[in-house]
């Protein structure tokens, strides 16, 4: 097993964008919002030349370039007019192939939040389940949804980020005593990734709606202890709503350069630093200017390191995949074959439901080579044997109706988690 070899679909993971003529952005409200108007996205299979150049791009930006979804070898790349010419002669010296998959992704992104109705606190009824939502009506749901379970939640404030909104996070436990295992989810670290915090608000509604009528719901709740987070880079998060639907990063500024944010799962204190992310401000991938510069990334280790977690999942979108450490290097960890055994019975529960086959392994395997991330972190400095990276369906265009299948094929995936999570020595 250790040498399976995994199939890689689709991903996400890294945009490259330059903020040259973005300056005012630096604070939020001031910068009207990016209209993607005339912005393309090309599906590009690249073979090794186009591939290391479209890497080197990535991780050094010359054009203004979004890579939506990005794997080994093929990638989902949203290109503005300016850039166009300039790109497509790259393609061309490299010998890659590729397709126009949309003429014009602004559609797209209006199509995500037509008629939305939004949220007023205090109306729980009223929660659409089926639509994308802001901050605040994540962070309104939240405390609403612990009002209306006080039984089996519990708030927990996990920090608190750049711009000074609350990481809030739900507990999630029922009334067996003992010391039980721990499990820390998160939501939304990559501010685009909208499918993200969707499904969580979604699974976390499932398992206290389903406690009296499911039995493994109610005895995973009852001997395990479940954190939710839902909105991890909440600044971020924001600004894809005010400023920039395809914003990525952080929202702190970087001394000695124009460019804000830094790649929050590049900031991880486990090979920071290292192959698989940039030192360039101006990159998605960048890693920041120290290990847990970002005040957001250092509350969540903290607080998965002060749980004592047993258990720990780092949801992203978009490509199906559940992936294991290590993601800085393709070495196999000694607790590989659990590991993969375990993502095994995750990726089956998926495709019971659904029939969506996710692709499943090791980070560097499945999808490419990532330092300073999560998930390593969590495995390699905390001893969370069972650390996962997950990339939902969907792309980051992808229409609110893809929320509610997500949800329902993934949730039992999280049940197996939990088994596996459970049972373990």
């Amino acid at each position: 097993r250790s040498k399976a070899t995994v199939s890689v679909l689709y991903c996400i993971f890294a945009t490259m964008k330059t903020m040259l003529g973005l300056l005012s952005a630096m604070s939020v409200g001031l910068a009207s919002k990016i209209d993607y108007t005339g912005h393309q996205l090309y599906h590009v299979s690249s073979p090794d030349s186009c591939h290391d150049a479209l890497v080197k791009e990535r991780m050094s930006p010359t054009m203004n370039l979004n890579f939506l979804t990005e794997s080994l070898r093929e990638a989902d790349i949203v290109v503005g007019p300016s850039d166009r010419t300039e790109f497509l002669q790259l393609l061309k010296s490299t010998n890659a192939s590729y397709s126009i998959v949309s003429e014009n992704i602004q559609k797209e992104l209006d199509h995500q939040v037509a008629n939305r109705k939004g949220y007023q606190p205090g109306n729980l009824e009223d929660f659409d389940y089926n639509e994308y939502h802001t901050y605040e009506e994540i962070i309104a749901w939240v405390r609403d949804i612990h009002s209306a379970y006080p039984q089996l939640t519990e708030l927990v404030t996990i920090g608190t980020s750049y711009e000074g909104r609350e990481l809030l996070g739900i507990k999630v436990t029922g009334p067996s005593t003992g010391n039980k295992k721990k499990i820390f989810t998160n939501y939304a670290i990559h501010a685009r990734e909208w499918l993200s915090p969707a499904t969580g608000i979604n699974m976390i509604h499932m398992m206290l709606s389903q406690y009296s009528s499911n039995a493994e719901v109610e005895f995973l709740v009852n001997n395990l202890e479940w954190t939710f987070l839902p909105v991890t880079n909440p600044d971020g998060y924001v600004y894809t709503w005010t400023n920039d639907r395809m914003w990525r990063k952080t929202r702190s500024p970087n001394s000695q350069s124009t460019c804000v944010g830094t790649d929050p799962n590049r900031n991880w204190a486990n090979h920071w630093g290292y192959p698989g992310a940039s030192t360039n401000p101006c990159s998605d991938s960048y890693m920041g200017a120290s290990v847990f510069s970002e005040v957001e990334v250092k509350s969540v280790a903290d607080h998965v390191k002060d749980l004592s977690a047993s258990g720990y999942i780092d949801f992203h979108c978009c490509g199906e995949m559940w992936m294991t450490p290590w993601g800085w290097t393709t070495d196999y960890p000694s607790d590989y074959e659990q590991q993969y055994d375990a993502a095994q019975r995750s990726v089956d529960a998926i495709k019971q439901v659904s029939g969506t086959s996710y692709a499943y392994g090791t980070i560097s395997r499945v999808i490419y080579v990532a330092s300073g991330s999560s998930v390593d972190y969590t495995y390699g400095d905390l001893g969370v044997v069972q650390s996962v990276a997950v990339e939902l369906p969907g792309t980051f265009t992808s229409p609110s109706s893809i929320i509610a299948p997500t949800a329902r094929e993934t949730f039992p995936a999280l049940l197996q988690f939990g088994f596996v999570v459970l049972n373990a020595n």
